[in-house]
């Protein structure tokens, strides 16, 4: 296994980015073609590079055959700014520059998934939402998107006031971004707070579209 750092030009940003992709060694040798290629979204301003670590996602990447890519998640990426950065259009960028630079990656029969941490999962399912055929599995990982993180006061807190407002403002915000994800479009969405448990769930559709 390998842990592939790439410095690129990104053009929706006007600037230099970062790309981090975990690999099985027999893919990067050409030996075997990989499952599955799972783009991870941290947390906002966060490289990854904790995720993998504590939650053990490097043991999945020689199990499972599949490729990890890590885009650079900076603040504000679920979305574009009105008067600055486009952050949602430079995650999606990630994709054509994989097609560019390292086509051997973005194979026809590979199962792609997308999963965001924290916010970031909102990126994720905004993304799956545009290319539902792209995608063949959506984590949102321990995200106060998820319902159930709601009494553990995920969802109340008085960061998030300038971007959803008040909670009972919030709760309606997420409620219908929800709505919108989930309205046929959006297929095979874990909901979890464990980043291994999603990658259980990846497995197993990888093993059952497979067969």
């Amino acid at each position: 296994m390998a842990l592939l750092t790439y410095n690129y030009y990104c053009p929706k940003l006007g600037m230099a980015s970062e790309l981090r992709i975990l690999a099985p060694d027999t893919c990067l040798r050409g030996e075997v073609e990989a499952a599955g290629l799972l783009f991870l979204l941290p947390r906002e301003g966060e490289n990854g590079l904790s995720l993998l670590t504590e939650a053990g996602l490097g043991t999945y990447v020689e199990k499972m055959n599949t490729v990890i890519v890590i885009p650079p998640c900076l603040e504000g990426c679920f979305t574009d700014m009105v008067y600055g950065y486009p952050f949602y259009q430079s995650l999606k960028y990630v994709r054509e520059y994989l097609g560019t630079y390292l086509p051997g990656l973005l194979r026809k029969h590979v199962k792609y998934a997308v999963a965001g941490y924290g916010i970031s999962a909102m990126a994720a399912l905004r993304w799956a939402h545009e290319e539902p055929d792209f995608f063949s599995a959506v984590g949102v990982i321990n995200s106060l998107l998820d319902p159930a993180m709601e009494p553990q006061g995920y969802f109340t807190e008085k960061r998030l006031s300038n971007l959803f407002g008040e909670p009972e403002e919030r709760v309606r915000k997420r409620d219908r971004f929800l709505a919108e994800c989930h309205d046929g479009t959006v297929k095979n969405v874990c909901y979890t707070d464990r980043p291994e448990d999603f990658m259980k769930y990846y497995e197993e559709i990888l093993l059952n579209e497979g067969r």
